[in-house]
């Protein structure tokens, strides 16, 4: 599932979907910027929260819907009205966790862009696909 603007993008391949929540990988790249994640997870509960508040946004286009996977700031999506007129933003961190000489250190990605708001419905339908659908 990809979400794109002519400046920037944030990928999402669902790796698998069991009882504990959906496990997939995740890339944003933009404005010289890149990152990624191989492995991280989504809690079931979290992402029909989303859902629920992408499908408000969809209708109402004010608001916003934010997921975050379970361990903190590994994937954060939130895609946001920017002005009363509807116009969207997608905010996207990713982090990973390595280890300098067995101390934890933490190299992250951060991007914001615009998303035409016409695309959101297939966006809404992409991501159920990537995090709902087994």
């Amino acid at each position: 599932m990809k979400i794109s603007s002519t400046i920037a993008s944030f990928l999402l391949e669902r790796i698998e979907n069991d009882r504990l929540g959906v496990h997939a990988r995740v890339r944003a790249k933009g404005q010289g910027f890149e990152g990624g994640n191989p492995s991280v997870w989504f809690e079931h509960s979290a992402i029909a929260d989303f859902m629920a508040a992408l499908v408000n946004l969809e209708t109402s286009r004010q608001g916003a819907a934010e997921i975050e996977s379970m361990s903190p700031a590994e994937c954060r999506l939130r895609i946001r009205s920017i002005d009363r007129a509807g116009h969207l933003a997608v905010d996207v961190v990713i982090s990973r966790n390595i280890y300098l000489n067995g101390h934890p250190q933490r190299n992250a990605c951060e991007l914001v862009f615009e998303i035409d708001p016409s695309t959101l419905q297939r966006i809404v339908l992409n991501l159920s696909e990537a995090l709902i659908v087994a």
